[in-house]
């Protein structure tokens, strides 16, 4: 990353997190004003004190992405077939979709090919696309994960495309900015690390979307070529 562009996403990191604590620090600060000056009124007391916890909670949630964001990334890279990898995903994911009416389905089975990885890693920044998916689908749709290598050759593309209703074209430049968000209970750090994480495995991430159609998602790894 060059000097220009590091000191841009400081900026806007360190704005972010500002931003965020100082409005739960308002929030929590109502509540607790509310509480002082009508001590006897005790269900709008007890549902201040709600706001008061759950914005708590935000702050550490808050805190935790941040340190999850600026630790550094020491990989553990090892060979990893990479269908026996998106298995695991799959499990993992099967029965909230089914619990959302979402149905999974998987187009990676018939390919056999490996890449070098760190897989919680790797696990941790492709789940991130996926609850991003899952989210965007409450009330049922069509999830589906693909593999495939690309015509070069060179790369193995994970492919996750779902039937939500997409991403507006002036937020598509902006989903992987710490602290970008359109969910106000997410803390919009996910796939800024999704992406860090990528790019320390020399992969890249493209991601196209339609208005009332959905998002797809391809993450481009290396190949494991034979006899490296």
């Amino acid at each position: 990353m060059d000097e220009i562009k590091q000191t841009d996403v400081l900026k806007r990191f360190t704005s972010g997190v500002f931003h965020k604590i100082r409005n739960s620090l308002g929030i929590i600060n109502t509540s607790v004003q509310y509480c002082l000056a009508y001590p006897n009124g005790k269900e709008k007391v007890k549902d201040h004190l709600e706001n008061v916890a759950k914005y708590i909670k935000n702050i550490e949630k808050t805190l935790e992405c941040i340190d999850a964001f600026s630790r550094p990334l020491q990989l553990n890279l090892k060979p990893l077939l990479v269908k026996e990898f998106l298995d695991k995903l799959y499990y993992m994911i099967e029965d909230k979709c089914r619990y959302q009416e979402v149905k999974l389905t998987e187009k990676y089975r018939h390919i056999s090919s490996q890449i070098t990885a760190d897989s919680d890693y790797l696990e941790e920044a492709l789940l991130n696309f996926i609850i991003n998916s899952l989210e965007a689908m409450p009330n049922g749709g069509m999830l589906s994960m693909e593999l495939s290598v690309s015509s070069n050759k060179e790369d193995v593309i994970i492919k996750i495309v779902d039937t939500g209703p997409g991403i507006l074209d002036r937020h598509l430049n902006e989903i992987f900015d710490p602290f970008f968000t359109t969910n106000e209970n997410r803390v919009g750090l996910g796939l800024s690390i999704a992406q860090r994480i990528i790019d320390a495995h020399k992969g890249r991430i493209e991601v196209n979307s339609d208005l009332g159609k959905g998002t797809v998602v391809r993450v481009y790894l290396p190949l494991l070529k034979p006899g490296k």
